[in-house]
């Protein structure tokens, strides 16, 4: 009996699947000025009603662009508030999401948005964008949801990016310069 039920707890395990929560940025390099897009993605997480989690980063570089917001889970409608992705608060350590409603969102496939957003980028740097203290609670309680890696970025002033380069005509206007120089002193 015994060797049953570690054959059986054996199998359950490698039946479980952990969710996990990627971070994407069309731009890990940036400078001063630039609007940087991140999506948080969810992965094999099972049906679930409510979350919350804080998406943290350097708030000396980024700023929260707050009516970028898209989801492919239902935003909040405040005519109807049966639930929803509610808009972003921002906090000292970035931004905390809080999705709640009736009945449990279930992905269709594998993958689907969490949440699409902007950040303007106002400092230069290095940061690491994160997620802190998730929490998902679905029909079955809670659910193992963990975040991926952090995204390394980085941003530049745009100063010192480029050296000028002097144009082919005041080459010619130097050149032709500095001969007539040469030609006067060789006449005196």
């Amino acid at each position: 009996m015994k060797k049953l039920l570690v054959i059986l707890a054996f199998l359950t395990c490698f039946q479980a699947k952990a969710g996990l929560i990627m971070i994407d940025s069309d731009q890990n390099t940036s400078q001063i000025g630039d609007i940087i897009t991140i999506t948080l993605t969810g992965q094999d997480l099972t049906p679930f009603w409510e979350f919350d989690f804080e998406f943290t980063f350097d708030d000396s570089l980024y700023s929260f662009i707050s009516n970028s917001l898209t989801s492919d889970l239902a935003l909040l409608d405040e005519v109807d508030p049966a639930g929803g992705l509610r808009p972003p608060t921002t906090t000292s350590e970035g931004i905390l999401f809080y999705f709640w409603q009736w009945e449990a969102f279930s992905p269709v496939g594998a993958e689907f948005t969490l949440a699409s957003f902007q950040l303007n980028v106002i400092g230069a740097g290095q940061n690491s964008l994160n997620i802190e203290r998730s929490y998902f609670g679905g029909p079955d309680g809670e659910i193992d949801a963990n975040a991926g890696h952090p995204l390394h970025t980085s941003v530049t002033d745009g100063g010192g990016a480029s050296t000028p380069v002097s144009e082919p005509a005041t080459l010619l206007l130097l050149s032709l310069g500095f001969a007539g120089l040469v030609a006067r002193r060789k006449t005196n």
